[in-house]
């Protein structure tokens, strides 16, 4: 991998630094069925949508068991991600400062069909009507851990 990426693993976790090259985010997307890996981390990598449709695509087809995509506010496709869920082995998902605002609704409808045991949508300004969807379906579903700091939830919520 060339062109400013620096990929290195830390106790088989995929960590890019100061990677502005989406050709070499690409590939590695989609060599990632490939591995063996359990724990991918892709926070703060300004991943473009392209790459991100392609990690939906790539995800039912790996081990991956905990996902970190957070601080990349950027995402048009976080839809993609959440369609995939069911099909996926990901029991831990990192959506810190995404921008989920919009979304919410389509991750709540997949998530019961999911093995997501950890949620993290902090930091997402999640309003009162959107938290009202994930808890519509919260005891669908195998959550145990739900981190919601940052959101924008009140008495009228």
């Amino acid at each position: 991998m060339g062109g400013g990426a620096w990929p290195f693993l830390v106790r088989g976790v995929i960590c890019l630094l100061n990677c502005d090259n989406e050709r070499d985010l690409n590939s590695l997307v989609q060599i990632l069925p490939k591995t063996h890996l359990k724990i991918v981390g892709f926070s703060w990598s300004n991943i473009k949508e392209e790459t991100m449709k392609i990690l939906a695509q790539t995800l039912p087809l790996t081990q991956i068991e905990s996902i970190d995509l957070s601080a990349n506010s950027d995402y048009p496709s976080i839809p993609d991600i959440a369609k995939c869920l069911p099909n996926t082995n990901i029991k831990t998902l990192d959506l810190e400062m995404t921008n989920l605002r919009g979304v919410v609704g389509i991750l709540a409808e997949n998530l019961p069909k999911s093995k997501i045991e950890t949620l993290n949508i902090g930091w997402n300004e999640i309003n009162a009507a959107e938290m009202g969807m994930i808890a519509a379906v919260l005891p669908n579903t195998r959550i145990k851990r739900l981190n919601l700091n940052g959101s924008d939830i009140h008495a009228k919520g």
